[in-house]
This record gives structure tokens, sequence and C-alpha cells, in this order.
């Protein structure tokens, strides 16, 4: 009887005998769903779990998110705003001093220089214009100072400009204003305007969609050089060139003729006249490297910091039959959480940040953010890869837990 009891305890009633199940047959997933489902809910209750630090750790990513979001869309603006005013009024290129640090400081002597675009026949039409910053009583920009712009009335840079209110100034006494200035410094067409020594009638107002234009005072030629005490020079010529005619190669025939002369007709050209925007893109590049490295350290430390105070839980997942590649997954799978998260906030932070810029006294005169996809997919991207990144030597440290490790750490 003993024997047949043994026997029962052994063997199954239909057969054969039964393997005893090993803690390697069993694997962490839900029954009937795919382990993957597991390690995303897991990954969640993890993040969860710790607020505070996935919030700190999202954080230090965000920060380069910022810089690449914030500082690209100003540059991207700024890109935006030039090659408005090179193309304003249907224009195929513009002409300044060359050599000059900054195009503000171009001066060409309008007479010589008329003469001098006469000699070519792929020439339309010119339009002569001046701009400098003056001190402007009332105006919210630093110091006061303002972009006043001067131009003919009878040449297409006054006449491409439709008037948004009101009409185009006819005379000397007369200025129109961008809707950018009308709106910071709440003027309305009728209104008198002080500059200088002289009263202005605001008669018209305007909107150009560059934002150089928008945040200025336009008025005739002559009244500017008065103002300014250059008389008979010129900042710039907008140029019209025939059809048919290419604009790059132009320039170059230009710059070869006269080299004292420095032809754009595009605003990859513009560093003849100025460094600036080389400079800025040159500055969005270190900062966010610089940025993004210290978001990939900290996402470093955070899983180097998880993993530590996980080991009882890893080893336990490693004795239940997790193997390597899975619990490499998991850490990889929570850095790519953090990263996520970062770049969400990063994104609505740079946004908020780079429309901060339009309010600022004096950068609203020149800075109207422009936000092209490219920004935020290449944000989301170097986010999530230097997320992951950062967390590869941790992930690894935690796929060489052993369990016996684990079971006796404390």
């Amino acid at each position: 009887m003993g024997q047949g009891l043994n026997k029962g305890k052994c063997r199954d009633a239909s057969g054969p005998r039964r393997r005893l199940p090993s803690p390697g047959d069993y694997t962490p997933a839900m029954p009937n769903r795919p382990a993957g489902f597991t390690l995303i809910t897991m990954t969640w209750r993890t993040l969860h779990r710790q607020i505070v630090r996935t919030a700190l750790s999202a954080l230090g990513v965000a920060i380069g998110v910022i810089a690449i979001v914030a500082l690209g869309a100003v540059a991207k603006g700024l890109r935006a705003s030039i090659q408005g005013g090179i193309k304003s009024g249907e224009s195929d290129m513009m002409i300044w001093q060359a050599g000059v640090a900054a195009d503000i400081f171009s001066s060409l002597d309008e007479a010589e220089t008329r003469k001098k675009l006469a000699t070519f026949p792929e020439i339309a039409d010119v339009s002569a214009g001046a701009s400098h910053l003056i001190r402007v009583p009332g105006a919210t920009s630093v110091a006061g100072l303002q972009i006043v712009i001067g131009v003919y009335p009878d040449e297409f840079g006054q006449q491409s400009q439709a008037p948004l209110e009101g009409r185009r100034f006819r005379t000397p006494d007369e200025v129109v204003v961008g809707c950018r200035f009308a709106e910071m410094q709440k003027k309305h067409v009728g209104d008198s305007l002080d500059i200088g020594d002289t009263t202005y009638k605001i008669v018209g107002t305007f909107r150009s969609g560059v934002v150089f234009f928008d945040g200025a005072i336009v008025m005739h030629i002559d009244e500017l050089r008065k103002l300014n005490g250059r008389p008979g020079r010129v900042t710039s010529f907008n140029l019209r060139l025939k059809p048919g005619t290419d604009a790059l190669a132009f320039a170059e025939r230009v710059e070869e003729k006269y080299p004292e002369l420095a032809a754009i007709a595009d605003e990859s050209q513009y560093n003849k006249v100025d460094q600036g925007l080389e400079a800025s893109d040159d500055m969005v590049t270190a900062v966010s490297f610089i940025a993004l490295i210290v978001g990939a350290l900290v996402i470093g430390n955070t899983m180097w910091m998880s993993v530590a105070q996980r080991t009882r839980e890893i080893g336990v997942l490693r004795a239940v039959g997790w193997p390597r590649r899975r619990i490499v997954g998991m850490v990889l799978m929570e850095a790519f959480g953090i990263g996520i998260i970062g770049c969400l906030l990063g994104i609505g932070l740079g946004v908020l940040l780079a429309e901060l810029t339009r309010m600022l006294p004096f950068s609203w005169q020149f800075m109207d953010p422009v936000y092209p996809l490219a920004i935020f997919l290449r944000a989301m991207a170097i986010a999530i890869v230097l997320s992951i990144v950062g967390a590869l030597i941790p992930a690894i440290r935690a796929a060489r837990i052993s369990p016996v490790e684990a079971l006796r750490y404390e």
C-alpha cells in the first residue's frame, strides 16, 4: 500500500513521470499578454513611484531641449527676416558697402553708387534706403533706441508697402509705422511722433511680414539724413533684375567689377555685411551641445542610482528567469521614458522662452521666432538618443548582477 501511495506521488495517473518546475520556467509576463506589455507597465510604475527623481532627471534633459528650441527658433526667425528684407517689394537682391562690421554701418554715396549700378543692363529698377537707430522719447526699447528707415515716396521701396490703415507718406513731415511698432508704442493713425527736435504726423500703418520693417518708423529719406547727419548717403539699395537674370551669378559680377560693394541675393550671403547671424548659429550649436551633454550625464547618474537601489529587485527578476537582455531593456526603457518627458517639457518651455523675446525691450524690433518642424524633430531625436546613451553603462551594470549577489545586497 505504501508503495502504491509513493507511486501516486511521483507519477501521473495517466502516464509518464512529471518534471518538477524550476525557477527558470517562470517569467514575470502576465498570462495571455505579451512580455512587452509587462515591461512597459513596469517602466511606468517605476517612473511614477519615483516621481521626484523622474521629474528632476526629465528637467536635466529639458534644459538641452529648451536651448535647441528657443535659440533655434530665434535664429530661424532672424534668417527669415533677413531673407524677407532682401526680397521685400519683389526685390531680387541688395547692395551694401563691403567690409562693414554690421549692415547698419554701411554708408554708400547715393549718386556715385547709382552711376555704378547704371552700368549693368540687367537691372530693371533701383530703390535706395537708409536705416538708423535713433532715440525716440517714450519708446519701449533699450535706451529708447528705435529703428528708423528712410525711403523715397516714389520708389518701389515705399510703393510696395500696402497700408494696413491710413495711407503712404507724401511729405517730409509725415511718417508711416509698422504694425509691431504701433502695437508696442500704442500709436494710431493721426497721432504725433517726436523724433529728435521734430514732430511728425503718423499717416498710416503697414504690415510687411518682415520683423525689421514691422517694428520700424518709415519716413522720407532726406528727412532721415537730416536726423543722422549723413547728407547724400544711403545704407543700401534694393534691386529688381530683368526676367531671366541669375541673381547669384549677377552678384558675383557686381563684386568683381566693384569690390567696394557687397551684393547679396540670399540670406546665406549675409555674412558679407554682418557676422552676427553666423555667430548666433554657432552659439545655438555650442549651448545646445553643452546642455545636452549635461542632460546625458544627469540621465546616467539617475539610472546608476536606480540600479543600485533596485539591486535586490533586479536579482529576483534574474532568479525567476529574466535574461540579461531584458534587464538591459528595462533600464533603457526607463531612460527612454525620462527622455520623452524631458523632451515634451523642454519643447513647451522652449517655445515659451522664445515667445518672451517678442516682448523684451529692443529685441522685439529684431526677433520674431519661427518654428519649423525640423527643430522639434531634432530636439526630440537628440534628447532620446542621449538619454539612452547615458543609460547604457548602468544598464550593462544591471545585466551583470547575479541573483546570489543581489540577495546578499543590503
